[in-house]
């Protein structure tokens, strides 16, 4: 998502170009929001989750696939 660890994850400055390139890769078209990983924090903390054990959950908009 848009933080401060951005331009390590691209991997190459943090310039208007290059987010264009690297979001180009992420197949929902968009970087993740603090509320992205807000709501899955409190999906895998509700009793909703409670059958999930030991999963490595990427929550990056399918890039990671």
């Amino acid at each position: 998502g848009e933080t401060g660890m951005l331009e390590t994850f691209m991997g190459v400055p943090d310039t208007p170009e290059n987010r264009k390139k690297f979001e180009a890769t992420i197949p929902l078209g968009r970087f993740s929001t603090p509320n992205d990983i807000a709501q899955t924090m409190l999906f895998l903390s509700s009793d909703d989750a409670e059958f999930l054990t030991g999963v490595a959950l990427e929550v990056d908009g399918g890039r990671c696939v």
